[in-house]
């Protein structure tokens, strides 16, 4: 009885206010750019961008999980005035066999619509490394001895996401 009118209440309350992602010029451009190429919805975009913006002026460089179509890897690089390196992990062909009861959800090939290639031309960055292949397997490939200020784990798997946890935590400065 009471949960319809306190919703209803909360909808004409908030009626015409406009959320902070909208307020924001710089981010509803970049926003707009990296739309068509991001899973995440445009609040989760926004709390990404404001946790790169306040590590702009920290030292270490910035890590993710699941590159996908490098639209987050964009989004972070502008947030933190591409000046600091990037380190992106994606197999760049969609989810490897998936043998794990403790994925349900996804399937072999899912988000496989992107490339290496594809996505080193949209990011057009030197100081972005994109390494190819599945985590941790493919960990070697990445400079020894760097530190973060920034590790964002989307990885999807559990397994991707349990080894991103053991060899990157304790690496952020």
């Amino acid at each position: 009885r009471k949960l319809p009118f306190a919703v209803t209440f909360a909808g004409k309350f908030f009626q015409g206010i406009n959320p902070i992602w909208e307020t924001d010029p710089e981010f509803r451009n970049l926003f707009m750019h990296i739309k068509d190429r991001v899973l995440m919805d445009r609040r989760r975009a926004y709390v990404l961008y404001n946790v790169a913006r306040s590590v702009a002026s920290k030292n270490g460089d910035i890590v993710e999980m699941g590159v996908y179509q490098g639209g987050s890897a964009y989004l972070m690089l502008q947030a933190t005035d591409r000046k600091k390196d990037y380190y992106g992990f994606d197999t760049f062909g969609g989810l490897p066999v998936i043998s794990d009861d403790k994925d349900p959800y996804w399937k072999q090939g899912d988000m496989g619509e992107t490339s290496l290639a594809e996505v080193e031309a949209f990011l057009s960055d030197s100081r972005a490394h994109l390494i190819e292949g599945i985590f941790p397997d493919s960990l070697p490939e990445m400079p020894v001895g760097r530190k973060f200020s920034l590790v964002h784990i989307d990885g999807d798997l559990y397994q991707t996401t349990f080894s991103a946890l053991q060899n990157f935590y304790g690496q952020t400065v």
